[in-house]
């Protein structure tokens, strides 16, 4: 063995020795893993407070969201009228919530841990249907990986606004999906990042066939009605009941024997009709009622009312017969309440009595008062009688109608569709209460002269009554004349029409029309003729006129 071997054989031996302690390496292994480990520490820490602020903004979200719905509950009917029919978009800021007291005015300056307000919009898409959006606004952006979260712990309807183009609000899991551009309403924008709630979708809630509504609700009358009997707790009639807690409700309850009871003046009070009875005889038998309660029998269909003594017709008795229990006097004022005095707010009162004598009256109004009159005449009201001359005669020299008026040109107006002249009266006539008017209306016209032949004309009248504006005819009728050559003709009109209280107009429309001979194109011509055998003895007579008889009548 050389000195070379041996060398080797101890160096080897001695290695061991020099790899005793902590080497370098190590050491950074360590201080690699402990670094690892405050790190990771540190993200558990972190993501604890996010978590934490995470739900506090959830909490926050879903506390708004809960007292906003119950509120569009409460005042459905409401929005109903506040928010406009078709989609459009209407927005409450926190101020308006606050104000219409949808959230607590403590909410009204708060915001989320993101420093995000919140907005409500409404819709009616459709008449009695409600859609709501709360959405956050305004602060920094959630981040999308805590977005989610946060929307799916957001309470009811929670959703959230997305990143995607169109930017939409979207329900947790997809629940729902709104478009940003059908709600965006200023200054509420739906922005990426933000939180939405969808709140009440189809109406008064998905349960409202489960709740009976105190108050009207458009478009949903179903809401207003019970589907079951409602069962009432008994009471004695008699007993008090009034409740201090209620002052504008009216209480309802039953006794032992199912009749309604009302409180009336603090007792509980039965109600006066009862259920009906086959005949008088039941009710002579009967035990129990009370004054004032009254019962239909069932073989004549007639009322009887208990007096507390016994049972009396309340109007028809048993043998047809209607009873008065007292007796009116012709002249005296009528139309009067139970206490003796007059209605002022009750116009043409309807009432019938009797007098002593059994003669029947009813209430009238005469001379601007009502008093009792007798059915079995008819009184005739104020006439109007008068004549008006058309055209007068040659120097006014006629005789035949000299108590008419004399003519009025403005009441003339030439016809450029028949070539005929219209002469127009009009005369105001007032009923005091219901009555017939009866018109009588006449024209005659003379279209003549001694030294003249073939002289063609024609004469007509129509006779209207109506509103005093002179729009609306009531009743109309009309008379037209022969055709009238070298000579004359009369015609009468006849018209009668019931109507109401009130002030109409009578018209009457006088036309003539001249084809030949004096008068042509409307103008005024003069009269006259010669009776046989006068030799040259003329007689001056009135071209034109119109005449009127007017009455009314009760």
């Amino acid at each position: 063995m050389d000195r070379t071997s041996i060398l080797k054989r101890r160096q080897i031996r001695r290695l061991p020795g020099r790899q005793r302690g902590v080497t370098l390496v190590e050491a950074l292994a360590a201080l690699f893993i402990g670094a690892l480990m405050i790190v990771g520490v540190s993200m558990m820490i972190n993501t604890s407070l996010n978590d934490t602020r995470d739900q506090e903004v959830a909490q926050y979200q879903r506390q708004i969201a809960t007292a906003v719905n119950d509120a569009i509950k409460l005042n459905y009917a409401t929005l109903l009228t506040a928010v406009p029919v078709g989609g459009a978009t209407t927005a409450w800021t926190v101020t308006d919530m606050v104000a219409n007291k949808y959230i607590p005015a403590s909410y009204g300056t708060t915001t989320n841990a993101f420093q995000q307000s919140v907005c409500l919009l409404f819709q009616q898409p459709a008449s009695g249907q409600i859609d709501a959006l709360l959405v956050s606004t305004g602060g920094t952006a959630i981040p999308v990986a805590e977005l989610g979260y946060i929307a799916a712990n957001a309470g009811v309807g929670g959703g959230l606004i997305d990143t995607k183009t169109p930017v939409a609000a979207v329900g947790a899991y997809g629940g729902w999906n709104a478009p940003a551009s059908s709600w965006d309403k200023a200054p509420c924008t739906l922005t990426a990042g933000h939180l939405a709630n969808q709140l009440f979708m189809m109406g008064p809630g998905n349960q409202s066939t489960d709740f009976l509504y105190r108050n009207a609700v458009p478009g949903r009358p179903d809401l207003n009605v019970m589907n079951v009997p409602i069962g009432l707790t008994y009471a004695k009639a008699g007993d008090a009941c009034t409740n201090p807690a209620i002052t504008t409700a009216t209480f309802f309850a039953a006794d032992t024997s199912n009749h309604l009871l009302s409180c009336i003046g603090g007792l509980w009070t039965p109600m006066p009709w009862r259920e009906a009875v086959p005949d008088v005889a039941t009710l002579a038998g009967m035990a129990g009622q009370v004054p004032g309660e009254t019962r239909v029998t069932m073989d004549t269909q007639l009322p009887y009312t208990w007096t507390g003594t016994k049972w009396v017709p309340s109007a028809v008795d048993n043998n047809g017969a209607v009873n008065f229990p007292t007796f009116v006097t012709e002249g005296q004022p009528c139309g009067l309440s139970l206490d003796g005095k007059a209605q002022p707010d009750v116009t043409n009162p309807v009432q019938l009595g009797v007098k002593s004598d059994g003669e029947v009256l009813s209430c009238q109004q005469v001379s601007g008062a009502y008093v009792w009159t007798s059915t079995a005449s008819m009184t005739s009201g104020t006439a109007d009688n008068g004549c008006q001359i058309i055209y007068p005669s040659q120097n006014n020299a006629a005789v035949d109608y000299t108590g008419c008026a004399a003519p009025d040109a403005t009441q003339n107006q030439w016809d450029t569709v028949s070539l005929t002249k219209n002469n127009f009266v009009y005369r105001d006539v007032t009923l005091v209460r219901t009555g017939t008017i009866n018109v009588t209306s006449y024209a005659h016209m003379n279209h003549a002269q001694c030294d003249h032949t073939n002289w063609l004309a024609q004469l007509t009248q129509y006779l209207d009554i109506m509103d005093t504006g002179h729009t609306t005819s009531y009743s109309h009728s009309e008379m037209q004349s022969p055709n009238i050559l070298d000579g004359s003709a009369g015609v009468t009109v006849t018209l009668n029409k019931v109507l109401q209280p009130g002030t109409y107009s009578v018209r009457i429309m006088t036309n003539w029309g001249v084809f030949t001979g004096d008068g042509t194109g409307g103008a005024a011509w003069y009269s006259n003729y010669c009776p046989a055998g006068s030799g040259t003895t003329i007689i001056i007579n009135t071209p034109l006129m119109s005449g009127w008889s007017i009455s009314p009548v009760y």
